[in-house]
């Protein structure tokens, strides 16, 4: 019993003693902070866009009647940097995308229920960086259901993006 507890003891003391051991490492930290190249907002300069849907029947979902656009100001204080040209990049912040009808098409708070974003009557594909030009563009939205889907209850819905502008 006499020798176990002299080897606890020293452990105990090891333990110890590599507690009280200290090092010193050098952290050498850089940054280098830049100003936004290009500023995304609405036309009369609003930082949150909305775009408001009110109330849409289910039969109208996938047509022109289901539709709502919002104006977009991209300005940027300088001109593109050598070799580079303007892009604009879509991702969702919430609900994700419904793949099932497109890589245009945000999923929204309610199922099966979509908006199919749309750019120069073109699929704004999200996830992907896609030209622009500095100055004001449309992005259009359509709220669409799954063909075969019947929506049984109504109610309200949300979905949630954000844009990017940037020299690639």
């Amino acid at each position: 019993m006499r020798n176990g507890w002299r080897y606890g003891l020293g452990l105990l003391s090891l333990m110890l003693a590599s507690a009280a051991v200290q090092a010193d490492v050098p952290v050498t930290v850089s940054a280098v902070i830049v100003a936004p190249v290009c500023q995304v907002t609405g036309v009369n300069g609003q930082s949150q866009l909305e775009m408001r849907f009110d109330d849409v029947l289910v039969q109208h979902a996938g047509t022109a009647k289901a539709e709502r656009s919002v104006g977009i100001k991209v300005n940027c204080t300088a001109g593109a940097p050598a070799g580079k040209s303007l892009k604009m990049y879509l991702t969702p912040t919430a609900y994700g995308v419904m793949r099932n009808m497109g890589s245009n098409v945000l999923s929204t708070s309610m199922t099966e229920v979509g908006i199919a974003l749309t750019y120069n009557k073109n699929p704004l594909n999200i996830g992907q960086w896609l030209p622009i030009q500095a100055g004001f563009f449309t992005l259009t939205g359509q709220v669409v259901i799954p063909d075969g889907i019947t929506v049984v209850e109504g109610g309200e819905f949300s979905a949630g993006a954000s844009l990017f502008a940037s020299y690639m």
